[in-house]
């Protein structure tokens, strides 16, 4: 089913305010708690003012961020995400996006640079 016209991205998949470091909170898109044992999924994680990006994550011996998309006008683009924690219940994923949030930050900081010299055409 297609998002209703002017939705934002991601729109219809679960926020997980338990989930939220210094406003930035993780969103489900794969089920990790009903599926424990997951080798990689996908999730977005929406900023503190409400813009979001995309994630793809997977088991890592370390945390890292890689570019999958590049950012566009609707989204601050969709990462690769490397978690360290099994990602088995909330705990554990708020354990994970502590650990790639100032990436994050960096990026959605990066972004809105990049909306501000105009880069990227932004509806009124």
């Amino acid at each position: 089913m297609a998002p209703p016209d002017g939705s934002g991205p991601y729109h219809g998949f679960r926020l997980l305010p338990e989930v939220a470091v210094d406003g930035f909170v993780l969103g489900a898109i794969t089920d990790f708690a009903q599926f424990p044992g997951l080798e990689s999924g996908d999730a977005f994680v929406q900023a503190p003012d409400g813009s979001r990006a995309g994630l793809e994550w997977r088991m890592s011996n370390e945390s890292y961020l890689l570019m999958m998309a590049p950012p566009t006008a609707e989204r601050w683009g969709v990462w690769m995400a490397g978690f360290t924690e099994p990602m088995d219940s909330l705990a554990a994923a708020l354990i994970n996006l502590a650990s790639i949030k100032p990436g994050l930050e960096q990026r959605w900081r990066n972004w809105h640079e990049a909306r501000a010299d105009g880069q990227f055409e932004v509806d009124p």
